[in-house]
């Protein structure tokens, strides 16, 4: 019944709408942990996308780079399973492997539902209406000092106005916000609406503040940097007065009516620039030197396994006691590459940084052909790549993700859509 009513063998199916609602789902609720659960529902819709497929007389969206994006994932899921035989702890080698077959559903899905500009706009209006609801919800923690139940504030009932949104910790929301936030720059250029570009620079502008509350430095740097790139290349001087203009009139307002939330983040910013050492995962991760650690022992624990990881999901399993000490019991490498490369080998690691670094040049290169406003949806997906890798330092570990996974493979996608026709073509197998 559900197929014949998505099913019409006289014309092609829009595969991107029916994720529409799925996307939104996994984004502002990514912990939630039911007979529902993330997980579930991707399989169920796997299954489903797989009968429409057979329905349509096997055509498949492939192209050469999609074929080698399957291929390398495919392996990685087959090294993390063969890292069972030689890693500490083969349970949790099974559980990382399930969680990355996962995520290559979650790819192959979205990579096969975006076929033109048309449905890659689909998810752009996803991201940019979870990007609204992250921030309202910050706004509404800022100002009430109250949580969502997957904050672990709430779960250790902790009162405090530092916003987490629908994660685990102040560093993963930071994390998501950063990845989404070149959509919400290069909204203001795709938008028409002049409301709608005022609105945008609003987005930006209270991010800024949420980064400052969180005391999140290495978000603030980046943030700061992404800032400077579009406001100089990426703006008219029309933009750039506006942008400039809304910014005072909104500080203006917070000082005046909001006089102690504006000293709060005042201080905050003030804390941020006077100790430079602090980084805010944990109060006992107070000094570069614990990172530093950190990344000395990812890189011990690679050239111990000749360069083939410790196993998929194993890099707690090889912090031993005297290591721990020397990180005050901070056990994650709050990098993901590294830990990655630790885990998962030095050339899946290096397969994996090459990957998001080439369609991110590739994405720039074609938003500089394109004449369309639809060069924005470029500029965008290339600078979120290059973001990706470096604010993936945040959280203390993403291994178990899967939200930014939609966010890669919607980007993944663009790299074979055509800038003259915007489309790409099926391909029979």
């Amino acid at each position: 019944m559900i197929l014949k009513l998505y099913f019409n063998k006289d014309k092609n199916i829009d595969f991107s709408l029916l994720f529409i609602i799925f996307t939104s789902i996994a984004f502002l609720f990514p912990n939630v942990n039911t007979l529902f659960s993330f997980q579930f529902r991707m399989g169920y819709i796997f299954i489903f996308f797989i009968q429409i497929m057979l329905l349509q007389k096997g055509y498949f969206n492939l192209s050469c780079m999609k074929i080698y994006a399957y291929f390398f994932i495919l392996l990685w899921i087959g090294y993390s399973l063969l890292s069972f035989f030689w890693a500490k702890n083969p349970t949790i080698v099974l559980k990382y492997t399930y969680a990355l077959m996962i995520k290559f559903i979650i790819f192959f899905i979205i990579t096969q539902s975006i076929t033109s500009i048309k449905s890659f706009k689909y998810f752009f209006y996803v991201f940019y209406f979870v990007y609204i609801t992250y921030i309202v919800i910050a706004v509404w923690e800022f100002f009430t000092w109250d949580h969502l139940l997957p904050s672990s504030l709430t779960v250790r009932n902790v009162i405090s106005f530092i916003p987490t949104g629908p994660f685990y910790n102040q560093n993963d929301f930071a994390w998501i916000l950063m990845i989404l936030s070149p959509f919400i720059f290069f909204s203001i250029n795709f938008f028409n609406n002049f409301l709608f570009k005022i609105f945008s620079s609003l987005l930006l502008i209270i991010t800024l503040f949420i980064f400052i509350v969180q005391s999140a430095r290495i978000a603030l740097m980046l943030f700061f940097v992404e800032t400077l790139i579009y406001f100089f290349f990426f703006l008219n001087l029309k933009k750039k007065i506006s942008i400039i203009l809304v910014f005072i009139i909104i500080l203006l307002f917070f000082s005046i009516n909001y006089s102690t939330e504006y000293n709060l983040i005042k201080k905050n910013l003030t804390d941020q620039f006077a100790s430079l050492s602090q980084e805010q995962e944990t109060i006992r991760m107070d000094s570069m030197e614990t990172r530093m650690l950190l990344i000395k022992y990812a890189l011990e624990m690679t050239l111990d396994t000749y360069l083939f990881g410790v196993g998929s999901g194993n890099y707690l399993e090889n912090m031993d006691y005297k290591r721990a000490e020397a990180t005050s019991d901070i056990l994650i490498t709050h990098n993901y590459i590294l830990e990655l490369i630790a885990t998962n080998g030095l050339l899946i690691g290096l397969f994996f940084i090459f990957s998001i670094y080439f369609i991110a040049i590739k994405l720039l290169r074609k938003a500089k052909k394109e004449e369309t406003k639809n060069k924005f949806l470029f500029l965008a997906g290339g600078y979120s790549l290059i973001i990706f890798l470096p604010a993936s330092a945040l959280p203390s570990s993403i291994m178990l993700f899967f939200c930014h996974w939609i966010i890669l493979s919607a980007i993944f996608s663009l790299f074979d859509i055509s800038v003259d026709n915007s489309e790409i073509y099926l391909s029979k197998t």
